[in-house]
């Protein structure tokens, strides 16, 4: 019979929780060895330099560090002997147990506030919703905050994570750039990224920005403004039929003519960051490239905009809405639906993306713009959705804004496109320590 089937079977199952258990006590030495090894082993490819390997190591002695590196390897030592769905109920339990415990003692004050902060950052809802995934849930703890916020040390282990990615998507889709750009990048990235860029902001550099931004987007005024014009034409037949009939259904309503229109916007821009990626790593030398970790945000960003075309046309979000409306009583303040949260929950994860390839956005003048302003027509749409009243003048600017907002960003992605696709073969720009990427 089958392992998988065996499981079914209770003996069988509390045997493998007994053996899973027992193993979780070794958690720390076993994510301790685990999270070294994966350190020496990328510093002695080269991969990582040996200073920062240096770094990695020592903060492998933290308080904190040492802590979410005991559940890190309690998740390990359970995700061996259990499978789905046995592996993931585990190790949910696990994280919601910890922290519930860390929750009573604190009230009973037992345990002082010190140790209860700690918990909080390792414990979290991230980390207890990562957990319950299919074979990456094993490592749900690389998210907690004193993992998150060690960048090095982050890294390493992601990477070697991702190694355990099955299809060769490892190899496949160069993931060893973009976690060793992690790596070198160091803690404080963030902070570093805005300083340097503060001096955009100064009048004479944005005015020479700007300019810049037209002259570059000089040779695609066609593209883009056929891409506009095709949305505004759009829209005044769409806002003709709504006057003439009164129904705004069967213009902007649900499987509209509108609504297929943006929806569409949205899978193109997608499917054009798909290529705009694979395009890329048909450079030569692509990998040691200055922007080769850049080339991740396109290939990322695509799938989230497919996701949101196809969440758009179908309702998706909405229906989750009305689960939990209806079916949960959930009602959100300040908000006019409690789908709104989901789309907040999108715009969070957009926002973080950008912030993390920030300098990959600056470093085309012609596609910052687009996207910029194609991002704010569609913060305005949102913006009127959840908070206009409804029926109220303001409503009437959330379709505009949204389907515009839709071609703005569609024109970024194919502005980029035809950049990478044009680009003539040319030796690798700078590179940083060990000939990986230094930013993005």
């Amino acid at each position: 019979m089958l392992r998988p089937l065996r499981l079914l079977w209770p003996p069988a199952l509390i045997g493998a929780l007994r053996t899973a258990f027992r193993q979780a006590r070794d958690g720390r030495r076993l994510a301790n060895d685990w999270a070294r090894g994966a350190v020496e082993r990328l510093v002695e490819e080269g991969s990582l330099d040996p200073e920062e390997g240096e770094k990695a190591l020592r903060s492998l002695e933290a308080p904190e560090t040492l802590a979410v590196l005991g559940h890190l390897g309690a998740h390990i030592a359970i995700s061996v002997p259990l499978r789905f769905p046995f592996g993931s109920v585990a190790r949910f339990g696990w994280v919601v147990f910890f922290r519930l415990r860390s929750e009573a003692r604190a009230l009973i004050r037992r345990e002082p506030d010190e140790q209860l902060r700690g918990a909080r950052k390792i414990h979290t809802l991230t980390v207890a919703v990562g957990s319950a995934l299919p074979g990456l849930g094993t490592f749900a703890y690389l998210v907690a905050e004193p993992l998150r916020k060690n960048r090095p040390l982050l890294a390493v282990l992601l990477d070697e994570a991702l190694r355990r990615l099955p299809f060769g998507l490892y190899r496949g889709q160069h993931l060893a750039v973009l976690t060793c750009w992690l790596a070198c990048s160091g803690p404080g990235v963030g902070s570093r990224m805005v300083q340097s860029r503060w001096h955009y902001l100064r009048p004479h550099h944005l005015v020479a920005w700007v300019r810049d931004a037209i002259e570059s987007l000089r040779p695609h005024w066609k593209l883009v403004g056929g891409i506009l014009a095709v949305n505004a034409v759009g829209l005044i037949i769409a806002g003709t039929a709504f006057i003439v009939t009164d129904n705004r259904a069967a213009t902007f309503g649900e499987f509209g003519p509108m609504q297929t229109l943006k929806a569409a916007q949205l899978l193109l821009a997608g499917v054009a960051g798909y290529y705009i990626y694979t395009r890329f790593w048909r450079l030569p030398q692509a990998g040691q490239r200055v922007d080769a970790p850049g080339s991740f945000f396109w290939i990322i960003s695509g799938m989230g905009l497919v996701w949101l075309g196809i969440d758009d046309y179908f309702g998706l979000h909405e229906r989750g809405g009305d689960v939990l409306e209806n079916g949960l009583g959930v009602t959100v303040p300040l908000l006019n639906n409690p789908d709104d949260v989901i789309v907040l929950g999108y715009g969070i994860i957009g926002l973080t993306v950008g912030f993390i390839f920030f300098g990959e956005l600056l470093r085309s003048r012609a596609t910052f713009p687009l996207l910029a302003t194609g991002i704010g027509l569609l913060v305005v749409s949102l913006a009127v959705d959840f908070f206009a009243p409804e029926g109220s003048p303001s409503g009437g600017l959330e379709d505009p804004t949204n389907i515009i907002g839709a071609g703005f960003v569609l024109s970024a992605y194919l502005v980029k496109l035809r950049e990478v696709w044009s680009e003539l073969p040319a030796a690798p720009e700078s590179t940083a320590v060990g000939g990986l990427p230094s930013e993005p």
